[in-house]
């Protein structure tokens, strides 16, 4: 989120499957499981995503990763999301 002080008005924020206390600190994800397992807003970077994913298949793997995560500026710019990244999250946030 650009705006994570915002975070705390939407209704879900409150629900268990979010907590991110000392039982869940990823909240709804488990630590490292990837930045391909994420769910990202469905904005002009998911959608271009998609239409490579399913209309491209020779579309390199990399670059599609690179078109997913283009806005997700927290994390190649801003260091976040540390505790959720895998093995290979290294490689693609280079590109970014």
């Amino acid at each position: 989120a650009i705006f994570p002080e915002f975070n705390k008005l939407n209704p879900d924020a409150g629900h268990e499957v979010y907590d991110q206390g000392e039982e869940r600190p990823c909240g709804m994800y488990e630590p490292k499981c990837g930045m391909d397992n994420l769910l990202y807003a469905f904005g002009h970077d998911e959608y271009m995503y998609t239409v490579l994913k399913e209309n491209c298949p020779d579309f390199p793997e990399m670059g599609k990763k690179i078109v997913r995560l283009h806005s997700c500026y927290p994390w190649h710019e801003g260091a976040a999301y540390r505790e959720l990244m895998a093995p290979g999250d290294e490689e693609t946030e280079r590109w970014e």
